[in-house]
């Protein structure tokens, strides 16, 4: 699977990594796996390494995601969301996520992942 995740009880914060050509089908499957399980849904707190991604998803297919698929689990927000990038295709995508989930999700990007975690767990 090109998008995976490991939720840390002990810091309560779910870690994921995304490699290779992510589609919208690969998003939709991750979210709904991760938006099931209790762990990372009761710490709202992520870091998503995006660093070996090739961003293949378009700006509609994204807003479409997030309308059907995260707003209905993350309406009352309380997210906090790290995302580590290595290239400006990466950032580009990472800030129109952003701006797209901006009232569910609270989305720092950064490019060092200790970075990228310690502002998670500030949250």
């Amino acid at each position: 699977m090109p998008i995976t995740y490991r939720h840390d009880p002990d810091q309560q914060v779910t870690f994921t990594h995304w490699t290779g050509a992510i589609t919208a089908e690969d998003i939709r499957q991750h979210w709904a796996v991760l938006l099931s399980d209790p762990g990372p849904m009761q710490a709202r707190r992520s870091v998503a390494d995006i660093r070996e991604t090739v961003p293949a998803v378009s700006g509609d297919e994204l807003m479409r995601l997030i309308r059907r698929t995260l707003a209905p689990r993350l309406d009352g927000g309380g997210w906090r969301l790290g995302v580590v990038v290595a290239s400006p295709a990466q950032y580009g995508k990472a800030r129109q996520f952003d701006a797209m989930a901006d009232w569910m999700v609270e989305t720092r990007i950064f490019d060092d992942p200790e970075a990228a975690l310690r502002w998670v767990r500030e949250g």
